[in-house]
């Protein structure tokens, strides 16, 4: 493997083992808000999902892009946000047409769609929100 395929592998690798560290953030604020504060789940979920995408930002920024030395912006959390909106659409894109066009179990078509959001994700982040500065 040349260095380059091995630096990106480190990349990608970091990327998707921070992203399940601000999955905890998710889940731990939306268990909040439903068992103390006694929101509802969607709610709560919403609630969760924005401190989790928060926690994601920051972890990204000085863990996984961190050799890119940026420095925490309004503009770079609204640019992750907007990334994270777009593989969310892309994600439920993807299990719409398999669920029209497919025989797939579900879990099969989840995998496929989170799969290729992921990387959309992760493509999007490291060229456009965590782009080495100019």
């Amino acid at each position: 493997m040349s260095f380059f395929a091995n630096e990106y592998l480190k990349s990608v690798s970091i990327y998707i083992a921070v992203t399940f560290g601000a999955l905890f953030m998710d889940f731990g604020v939306a268990n909040l808000f439903v068992y103390v504060f006694n929101f509802p789940l969607v709610i709560s979920g919403a609630f969760g999902l924005f401190a989790g995408t928060i926690t994601n930002y920051f972890i990204h920024l000085h863990i996984t892009f961190k050799d890119r030395l940026l420095s925490a912006s309004w503009n770079g959390l609204w640019k992750y946000i907007k990334t994270c909106l777009i593989g969310a659409g892309i994600r439920v894109f993807i299990l719409a047409i398999l669920a029209i066009f497919s025989n797939m179990a579900s879990i099969t078509s989840l995998i496929i769609a989170t799969g290729v959001s992921l990387t959309i994700n992760y493509l999007l982040s490291r060229f456009y929100v965590f782009r080495h500065p100019v």
